[in-house]
């Protein structure tokens, strides 16, 4: 149900229908993100109850029972041993369950998200009106003739070859570590370092 009305929600917005410029469409929003936000996080909670019976009752007569019945199984299991399989998936967390309750609140996290962009987004059409904002980014083009091909771009070249300076040699021999080098003498010879 969360996934269908995500994907809903996202394919109006992205196909810029008209719908997604109105008000009421984010009004729908602000109405069934919380709802749904709510009911997933009970959800991933009733999950992570079910799967981990540490959270349980921990306090209680229960719960010590659970502790005590689960305490073989939170140790490393020697090979051979035979193990009841119903008590240890009870007992166990696995890598699967603990993955479905952590994407569990990441998606309840994603849902109060999109709840505050509707918010957002809703306060901008209230203050500037829909006609106001930009929906869409537009492409300035500033020339609507048809694209010209590369022998008509070299022809309509605005300066000659013959205008353009072109250097026959560096300026800067040196490049930027010129300033280090203008202490140098280049009519000793350089330094030589003693062998080894």
């Amino acid at each position: 149900m969360v996934f269908i009305f995500c994907l809903i929600v996202f394919i109006i917005i992205v196909s810029h229908q008209r719908l997604s410029q109105s008000r009421r469409f984010y009004l729908a929003v602000l109405i069934v993100c919380p709802i749904l936000g709510m009911l997933m996080l009970i959800a991933t909670i009733v999950y992570l109850m079910a799967v981990n019976p540490s959270a349980q009752s921990t306090g209680s007569i229960y719960g010590n029972q659970i502790m005590a019945l689960c305490a073989p199984y939170q140790q490393p299991q020697s090979l051979g041993v035979f193990m009841n399989q119903y008590l240890y998936h009870y007992c166990v967390v696995e890598p699967q369950e603990a993955i479905a309750v952590v994407f569990g609140f990441l998606v309840t996290a994603a849902l109060f998200i999109m709840l505050v962009f509707a918010i957002k987004t809703r306060r901008k059409i209230q203050y500037y009106g829909k006609d106001n904002i930009l929906w869409k980014k537009v492409k300035i083009v500033d020339d609507l003739g048809p694209p010209e091909d590369v022998e008509a771009w070299v022809n309509n070249v605005s300066t000659s070859p013959e205008d353009v300076p072109i250097a026959d040699y560096p300026e800067k021999l040196r490049g930027s570590r010129s300033y280090l080098d203008d202490e140098s003498d280049y009519n000793k010879p350089p330094l030589s370092y003693p062998p080894q």
